[in-house]
């Protein structure tokens, strides 16, 4: 079993960030975004906004094995570019992750999280569902979806 430890992201982790994102599937990649984001675009979200939002990795040893990101939006928590690398996906992992990103937002005091998902990510979809949030919002790619924190 992995022993993992979480890090907020800094411009220090470059060199590990940019490793894990070019290692990622097209397919993964593709869902991160709607408009298929490649791994120098992400990266360059996650060193604009590390100082104002908390973009979040979750690491084994030196490796890392998921990003996330959480900023303020309309008064709740926004969470996007989440991914885990893919031979950890359907492993644990995610669910993990998440859970961790919910207790840093309660820990902040915040009462709700939103996030979109593609519509045709069933996989994630499925996943977010189990971990409680509800599909609020239909858009051309994706739904929006909605947690209460407590």
């Amino acid at each position: 079993m992995f022993k993992f430890h979480f890090e907020k992201f800094t411009p220090f982790h470059k060199r590990r960030v940019m490793e894990f994102l070019e290692k990622l599937s097209l397919h993964s990649r593709n869902m991160l975004s709607i408009s298929g984001v490649d791994p120098k675009t992400i990266y360059h979200s996650f060193r604009e906004d590390w100082f104002y939002n908390a973009p979040v990795c979750l690491y084994h040893e030196k490796e890392i094995m998921a990003i996330g990101k959480l900023s303020e939006w309309e008064n709740a928590l926004y969470l996007s570019c989440l991914i885990v690398r893919d031979d950890l996906q359907g492993k644990g992992f995610g669910s993990k992750f998440v859970k961790y990103l919910l207790a840093l937002s309660i820990l902040n005091g915040h009462h709700k999280i939103y996030l979109e998902v593609r519509k045709d990510n069933p996989i994630g979809i499925s996943f977010f569902k189990r971990m409680g949030f509800i599909p609020i919002k239909t858009y051309e790619l994706t739904h929006l979806m909605e947690k209460t924190l407590t």
